[in-house]
């Protein structure tokens, strides 16, 4: 298929080994295929999208107040596929884009990657039966607590208040 043949910068990351963990390790033949197993393209990944709405939002003059209420799509990323395994039912990734509901115009982007609670529960035990190259020591994803906080922070920061 096409994600197959694309060359490594274009399949997109994981998003269960950019939360912390992926059961499949490795990508390839029988390990992931997902995406890239890399801290540093999960992090060129978002800050991207982040400063594609940052960019988006100056070149449309934006900076002006921000109607209310302000309006959000929001994506959330979860089991699909995978299956319902080691904290797998959980959200893995979160995203929404804020839009001014007077305009009609993008206002801004808030991005996390979540780390499941039973994976902070099992820990140890997840360890001792997967591979290394199942985790991500470099993974900056959060607990689902962290990110409401997060959310309930940007939020007002976007309207000004």
């Amino acid at each position: 298929s096409f994600r197959e043949a694309a060359p490594p910068d274009e399949t997109g990351v994981c998003k269960w080994f950019a939360s912390g963990f992926c059961r499949f390790g490795e990508p390839g033949a029988d390990g992931c295929n997902e995406g890239l197993h890399s801290a540093d393209a999960t992090t060129k990944t978002v800050e991207s999208w982040l400063n594609d709405g940052k960019d988006r939002a100056r070149q449309e003059n934006l900076e002006k107040t921000i109607g209310r209420p302000l309006l959000l799509a929001l994506f959330c990323s979860g089991p699909g596929q995978r299956g319902f395994n080691d904290g797998e039912d959980e959200i893995a990734e979160f995203a929404l884009v804020a839009v001014c509901p007077t305009t009609g115009k993008e206002a801004g982007r808030f991005h996390r990657f979540l780390r499941p609670s039973v994976w902070e529960a099992r820990d140890a035990e997840l360890r001792l039966q997967f591979a290394p190259a199942c985790f991500n020591a470099q993974a900056r994803a959060i607990t689902f607590t962290d990110l409401l906080a997060d959310l309930l922070d940007w939020i007002p920061s976007l309207l000004g208040v």
